[in-house]
């Protein structure tokens, strides 16, 4: 990976929160996938590089606000995902 995040600050501390345990999936100019090795669904999410800090191959500081909107949009695309699929399962038994 040549690309370098910003180094973490004491000025980000309140407004960023570390994922110590990730694999990365796909790099882009602009973006990561991390896959959360410590979710119980191992979901994968993107997140803009423009707010990672501290970047390592296992870890990093992410904008928690948007951690956190990704990680719960994701949990629902999976949990929508899992409805579709009984559902259709059910009409194909009836």
């Amino acid at each position: 990976m040549t690309w370098q995040s910003l180094p973490m600050t004491g000025d980000c501390e309140y407004h960023y929160e570390e994922v110590r345990k990730f694999t990365l999936v796909k790099e882009t100019p602009k973006a990561i996938r991390i896959r959360l090795e410590n979710h119980p669904d191992k979901i994968s999410i993107w997140m803009p590089k423009k707010i990672t800090r501290g970047y390592t191959n296992t870890s990093a500081w992410f904008w928690a606000e948007a951690l956190h909107n990704n990680v719960r949009k994701e949990e629902q695309r999976l949990k929508d995902k899992r409805q579709e699929m009984t559902l259709k399962q059910q009409k194909g038994v009836a």
